[in-house]
């Protein structure tokens, strides 16, 4: 039991630092699609999480893990990756990057942000673990010399349509109804 536990950790230990780049966004996107495990596994017993959230400065593992558990029921998708690496040691490696974050419209809600973040590994017995990790959100939705958020209504309005213009497209049909009994038809293959 305790060689396959080591065989799944030494799985980062000959990671290359811009493998790390690979892992970071792998586990933002296991993040988003509720793979707790996955991300837990990459972490460190004494993990420092700052989330973008106000409940996520968090300290250690397990604390990690309650907060995660609680967020499950929400999957979140995410495009736009860009990763680097920005400092690197033999045994400390730090990735910056920026993503976008929304929500699927299936789940009943309708969020969409800009992230930034910052991961640290540190080079252990068993792998490479992530021992400090911030992601944040853009707090101010202003762009340079704009004394309106033009750019943010922009991009949420173009979201919410894109949102709508697919909803509309899988509920165009029409009820008729001939010799009393109901038909259904797309809209798009009504000739007039």
């Amino acid at each position: 039991m305790g060689e396959k536990k080591n065989t799944k950790q030494d799985k980062t230990q000959n990671c290359q630092p811009d493998d790390l780049i690979v892992l970071t966004e792998r586990i933002m996107k296991a993040h988003g699609k509720r793979d707790l495990e996955f991300v837990m596994r990459h972490m460190d017993e004494h993990v420092l999480w700052i989330g973008a959230l106000q409940n996520q400065y968090i300290h250690g593992k397990k604390a990690m893990r309650a907060v995660l558990e609680r967020e499950q029921d929400v999957p979140i998708c995410s495009e736009g990756v860009d990763c680097e690496v920005t400092y690197r040691t033999t045994d400390t490696v730090i990735v910056t990057g920026r993503l976008n974050a929304y929500t699927d419209p299936k789940t009943g809600y309708v969020l969409k942000q800009n992230q930034r973040l910052t991961f640290v590994y540190q080079k252990q017995s068993g792998g490479w673990r992530v021992v400090h990790l911030h992601v944040s959100n853009e707090w101010d939705v202003l762009q340079e010399g704009e004394v309106f958020p033009y750019a943010c209504g922009r991009e949420t309005y173009r979201y919410m349509q894109k949102q709508i213009d697919a909803k509309q497209r899988d509920s165009q049909k029409l009820e008729v109804h001939i010799r009393k009994r109901p038909y259904i038809l797309e809209t798009h293959s009504i000739l007039f």
